[in-house]
């Protein structure tokens, strides 16, 4: 995996993340931190 390839990836988690707390707003937001971390 070259570097610009890690961060095409990890910008698409970032979005998925992103939409997934605005899916999510209810849930508890430290349950998702601890997936980012």
């Amino acid at each position: 995996m070259t570097a610009e390839e890690g961060v095409q990836l990890s910008q698409q988690n970032a979005k998925d993340f992103f939409r997934v707390l605005n899916l999510n707003k209810k849930c508890d937001t430290s349950k998702h931190k601890v997936l980012v971390v």
